[in-house]
């Protein structure tokens, strides 16, 4: 397993789920980012300052997503799976549920806020999650192809 081919995909599947996120938030006025949830949620649990509370988050976020890619590649050579559009929503809605899961947990620390936010909140993250999904797997296929190429 090739370093680059696992860096390369995460770093696009989660950047493009964030900025999905993002608009998300956007559109209905929530902070529905996760990279800045997980560095509040961090802030509480393990009581890291608050100047490296979003930036741990950050990396956190980063960090999942190569997690995330891993496991999609570990699943997909282990199974034989190739990548096509039924395995980016199995793996989409896999990555969503389990984000969903974690959510729930993390979310619990940090201060009540309506079930009506909740609700909104799981429902983006669930579909951001395929983006994430389909975005790994399209970039692998491309390097894998050799039609995504680093310039020297």
């Amino acid at each position: 397993m090739n370093l680059k081919n696992l860096l390369i995909p995460s770093i696009a599947g989660t950047t493009l789920m964030t900025l999905c996120s993002y608009a998300f938030s956007h559109a209905e006025k929530k902070n529905f980012s996760e990279p800045e949830l997980l560095g509040r949620t961090e802030k509480r649990l393990v009581g890291i300052s608050g100047n490296i509370a979003i930036p741990a988050g950050w990396a956190t976020h980063y960090v999942v997503g190569f997690a995330l890619t891993l496991l999609y590649t570990i699943l997909k050579k282990q199974a034989n799976i190739k990548p096509t559009f039924k395995t980016g929503i199995a793996f989409g809605a896999l990555s969503g549920c389990c984000a969903i899961l974690a959510w729930k947990l993390a979310l619990k620390i940090l201060p009540k806020r309506s079930s009506k936010f909740y609700n909104k909140y799981y429902g983006q993250l669930f579909l951001v999650h395929f983006v994430f999904a389909f975005t790994v797997l399209l970039m692998q296929n491309l390097m894998q192809k050799g039609q995504f190429k680093q310039r020297p």
